[in-house]
């Protein structure tokens, strides 16, 4: 009897310093939302048409590595808003907007300098994010045709971000920085005839602010 309840003990304090290691918070990122559209067809020109202000916000969890306080696992579950802006000019010209809304699981890595100040360390994330649409709709523009019928139910873009962690006490962190995320697959994916060999991919470059408890 004595050694279950050493087992159970030992399972308990292993579980304890596991959540010990665990990171939780929340962040909000405004950024721009822009895309690169790519088209090999001889009388068919599409461009970017604009950018648009969007906004990502949801839960971070940071997961530290071989219990190291400077590099940590970190992933969440962030809903992000994107705008696709696209200019044709064909037998007509049409210029079109779609709001699109993402679920993003990231599976990065962040990375913490040593104290560059009292309090004040210096991180650098980077690493795939995995979205997942939720909605799409047609925006701005002819409504009579869509120039991309339908986008991808999921999307891989690589993530960038780096800024300063302030610590305010044992365990409450605020933080802020620069964010770059590069889409890495063709988004469209159907669209009108003459766009069949069409690439759209999403470009967003923004702020972030959070906090972790």
């Amino acid at each position: 009897m004595r050694k279950k309840y050493i087992f159970i003990l030992t399972i308990l304090l292993g579980a304890t310093s596991a959540m010990s290691q665990i990171q939780m918070g929340f962040k909000v990122s405004p950024y721009w939302s822009s895309n690169r559209v790519d088209v090999e067809v001889g009388d068919v020109n599409v461009e970017n048409d604009g950018n648009g202000l969007r906004l990502t916000f949801g839960p971070v969890v940071d997961l530290s590595i071989d219990n190291n306080e400077n590099y940590y696992f970190s992933t969440g579950l962030w809903l992000s808003s994107r705008r696709a802006g696209i200019s044709y000019s064909g037998s007509e010209r049409i210029t079109q907007s779609y709001n699109l809304q993402y679920l993003s699981i990231p599976a990065t890595m962040k990375l913490y300098t040593q104290e560059v100040m009292l309090d004040k360390r210096i991180f650098f994330q980077f690493g795939p994010t995995f979205d997942f649409k939720v909605s799409e709709k047609l925006k701005d523009g002819n409504r009579s045709i869509r120039l991309i019928d339908d986008f991808r139910f999921i999307d891989v873009s690589l993530y960038f971000s780096a800024g300063l962690d302030w610590h305010l006490g044992s365990t409450t962190r605020i933080y802020g920085g620069l964010t770059y995320s590069r889409g890495l697959v063709n988004a469209a994916k159907n669209t009108i005839s003459d766009l069949n060999e069409m690439t759209y991919k999403n470009d967003l470059f923004g702020i972030e602010l959070g906090v972790m408890f």
